[in-house]
């Protein structure tokens, strides 16, 4: 547009001026001269208008630019806090319990959270001292739930401890939970196969594979 603008204005000055040059030699009027301005004036009014309006696009693009630019910083510190804001847990699980409330004021290292694997559960047997002497570990354990059933499981560990005035030992036993019947604290019966007859315990989430604890 301001390019036609100024091609008019050219054709209009042109015309402009061999009209002057007519009016000096006599052969043209004063009004002749006069109704040249015309168009002159007009094409004039035309170029600058286009001017304007090229410079108020270029404002406009400007102005886009810059808000554009504060845009993608606005999305840049939006990512960035949003990243910081994820937790990562190093394994697929479920909170266990929630140790903070909304609003609660936080200094680094105050736990937030537990995130437990159910998939593999720990059983923590109390044994007399007598029948701990025949168990090792990787001995079967058969564990009953009202829940899922006859559960199996293995012994991976017993505490060399005696705890008194029963003389008992702790026995750890490592049960297979993968399809998640059986909830964390879960009461179960056990047997152990090397000693034959059944005893209480109370089924708690993996301590060492399974439980995950966020802190802030």
């Amino acid at each position: 547009a301001l390019h036609t603008a100024s091609e008019q204005e050219s054709i209009a000055q042109r015309e402009l001026t061999r009209m002057r040059q007519l009016e000096e030699q006599g052969d043209a009027s004063k009004s002749l001269l006069a109704h040249a301005r015309q168009p002159m004036i007009g094409a004039t009014g035309v170029r600058e208008g286009a001017e304007d309006g090229l410079a108020e696009a270029e404002n406009s693009l400007r102005a886009s630019t810059a808000s554009v630019a504060e845009s993608a910083a606005g999305l840049a510190i939006a990512t960035d806090a949003l990243e910081r804001s994820v937790v990562r847990a190093p394994f697929a699980g479920e909170v266990g319990s929630v140790t903070v409330e909304l609003g609660t004021w936080l200094i680094p290292g105050t736990p937030t959270l537990r995130l437990v694997d159910r998939t593999s559960l720990e059983a923590q047997i109390l044994l007399s001292a007598e029948d701990c002497t025949a168990i090792k570990p990787g001995q079967g354990v058969s564990l009953e739930t009202a829940l899922s059933g006859l559960l199996h499981g293995e012994v991976v560990g017993v505490d060399p401890e005696i705890r008194m005035p029963n003389r008992s030992r702790m026995v750890v036993v490592r049960v297979d939970n993968s399809d998640l019947l059986v909830p964390a604290g879960a009461h179960a019966a056990a047997i152990v196969d090397a000693i034959g007859h059944p005893t209480h315990t109370l089924l708690a989430a993996s301590i060492h594979d399974g439980e995950w604890m966020v802190v802030s």
